[in-house]
């Protein structure tokens, strides 16, 4: 009995033993927590009267206390990635030239789905106050493009009144990958080579007439910035053309390019263009889908114009659209925003295809078929002798 009282008093005392440890390990570790809490606070408030704030900095910055839980500021290493691909993406388009979206010119919606004067000339004047040239500006003035059969051949041949610039009625060499892939683009090759019996047919004199050695060397070069700069050395639209005017003014031949195209604005290429021609100004002509002669859907119309949009906001000041309607009716008004955005000053006479035809002034046949294109209130757009529209 005497053994067994002592073995039941031991177990008794290692219970109470056990006991006593455990709680006061839960009063150290209370204690513990009390601490951090009261030292954390501290620091909060420290920090309340330390930290500066300025709500209005794009710029990350880093304090030197701790701040409030709610005003933890956003550095590269606590960002989540969709946060962090959007500032690297503002950054990166302000050094290409655009603005970031808060500092962005406010338009209204309606003139970025299709009004031509109410952005141009505020788009003009972003396009000259960019800082980063492309040497592909200095031989390609202008992209136009838009669906077949919305007046884009109108729109270059107004544009190419202009003094210094001329285009054939269709160019399409950016369609390629590379300028080596030039020969793949088809029919645009065809239409703008000289098989040996075109040089006096009036409608490939609009056309670049190239020969088989020019393709070569075009398709030789290194990029479409030296691609355009054999174009114009070597086809005949730069060098047997007359540009030289009464006053002396600008140039004798036409020097810079004006590619009209209307494949271009297919949404599968209009972003490649984009990215190949940087800086280069783009006119999208818009006409209501109900007034085209067309073989494409109103649902492929919508996914082009849709896609125009969305590019509008992806390249800002680079795009403007024309819509055809407000063309027509206020051929003056709009062709001068027209110009404006492009870097040219608009003259009435242009109307009447008054400069282009003295461009080509030594071959009277083309003269009279540009005469076709003259502006006609209230009967315009004319067919034109062409198949090209």
């Amino acid at each position: 009995m005497i053994i067994k009282s002592t073995k039941a008093s031991q177990r008794r005392r290692c219970r109470w033993g056990s006991t006593y440890i455990w709680w006061a390990s839960l009063i150290l570790i209370s204690a513990w927590v009390m601490f951090m809490n009261t030292n954390q606070l501290n620091n909060i408030n420290a920090a309340d009267t330390t930290t500066k704030h300025n709500s209005t900095s794009t710029n990350i910055e880093i304090s030197e206390t701790k701040p409030k839980p709610n005003q933890i500021k956003k550095t590269p290493a606590n960002m989540n990635p969709k946060e962090l691909a959007k500032i690297l993406r503002a950054k990166e388009v302000e050094r290409l030239g655009g603005v970031p979206k808060s500092k962005r010119i406010n338009r209204d919606t309606s003139g970025d789905r299709g009004s031509t004067v109410d952005t141009a000339k505020a788009l003009a004047i972003k396009m000259r106050s960019s800082q980063d040239e492309d040497p592909i500006k200095e031989n390609l003035r202008v992209i136009i493009t838009g669906m077949e059969h919305s007046g884009t051949t109108i729109t270059g041949r107004l544009i190419m009144n202009a003094p210094c610039l001329i285009g054939a009625t269709e160019t399409g060499y950016l369609l390629a990958k590379t300028p080596k892939k030039i020969h793949s683009v088809l029919p645009w090759y065809n239409w703008n080579i000289d098989n040996g019996n075109d040089s006096g047919n009036d409608r490939k004199r609009m056309m670049y007439l190239l020969k088989e050695d020019d393709y070569r060397d075009m398709s030789a070069a290194e990029n479409f910035s030296e691609m355009y700069k054999i174009l114009r050395n070597r086809s005949h639209l730069f060098n047997d053309l007359n540009d030289f005017y009464d006053d002396g003014r600008e140039c004798e031949k036409p020097t810079q390019i004006v590619d009209k195209t209307p494949r271009y604005v297919w949404p599968e290429h209009f972003e490649n263009i984009l990215i190949k021609t940087p800086g280069v100004p783009v006119i999208v002509v818009k006409k209501p889908f109900k007034d085209m002669r067309t073989k494409q859907t109103k649902e492929f119309y919508d996914e082009v114009y849709n896609n125009v949009d969305k590019m509008k906001k992806r390249y800002p000041n680079r795009i403007i659209i024309l819509n055809y309607d407000e063309f027509i009716n206020d051929p003056e008004t709009i062709m001068e925003c027209i110009f404006e955005f492009v870097g040219l000053t608009w003259k009435s006479e242009y109307l009447k295809m008054s400069r282009l035809k003295k461009k080509f002034s030594a071959f009277p046949d083309v003269v009279k078929q540009i005469g076709d294109w003259e502006f006609v209130p209230g009967g315009h757009s004319p067919e034109g002798p062409t198949k090209f529209h």
